[in-house]
């Protein structure tokens, strides 16, 4: 058994180092993103399926009106922090069924509310 660092992990010390230098550093300590100009026929599993090529997800909540209609926003809760970076980076501005879609740290009330 090697003692070497895994490839995988050597990554992910870099991704981590280089965080600490960026914009995404002020949300360290929150994985959610929010995600709006959603195309109201998304569903949370639609979403689902496209955030998840960045990281595990833990949560969904889908933003609907009193009817169950879709408001066209969601926030997105993943696992780990470095999973949310790499959703900004990469989903942020890309068209979801036909509207350009505009994606941001953020945190939930509660957090909010709290600092």
């Amino acid at each position: 058994m090697s003692s070497r660092p895994q490839r995988e992990d050597i990554e992910a010390l870099k991704l981590t180092a280089s965080l600490e230098h960026s914009a995404h550093y002020r949300f360290k300590d929150s994985n959610w993103i929010f995600i709006g100009n959603l195309d109201v026929e998304l569903s949370e599993g639609d979403v689902m399926v496209v955030c998840s090529q960045w990281g595990e997800i833990q949560d969904i909540d889908m933003q609907r009106d009193e009817a169950g209609k879709s408001r066209g926003s969601c926030l997105v809760e993943y696992v780990d922090f470095r999973s949310t970076a790499l959703a900004v980076d990469n989903l942020d501005g890309v068209e979801l069924g036909w509207k350009k879609v505009r994606v941001s740290h953020t945190r939930r009330r509660a957090d909010r509310d709290a600092t």
